[in-house]
């Protein structure tokens, strides 16, 4: 099995902690304490709901992503009119 990137494993662990139910929303958690060796061995054992909170944390992160930028543009735009002043 590959290397599985820090990315990836955000993307599964939020999918999971967001979205899942109780026994995969455990699994996210599991994840953000699983080391490389620990993370692989819940991939392989859950290869189905790997895959599918992969595919939903990408698209919640994207938005995670979007929110930040937003807010770091309207905090700086904040700032310059706070310093005009």
């Amino acid at each position: 099995m590959d290397r599985i990137s820090q990315t990836e494993k955000y993307q599964v662990q939020l999918g999971m902690k967001t979205l899942g139910g109780g026994f995969v929303e455990t699994l996210g958690m599991l994840l953000t304490h699983a080391d490389p060796t620990n993370t692989k061995k819940i991939k392989k054992a859950f290869p189905e709901y790997w895959e599918k909170y992969l595919a939903l944390g990408k698209e919640l992160h994207v938005k995670e992503i979007e929110r930040d930028e937003f807010l770091n543009v309207k905090l700086k735009d904040l700032v310059l009119m706070w310093l005009k002043n």
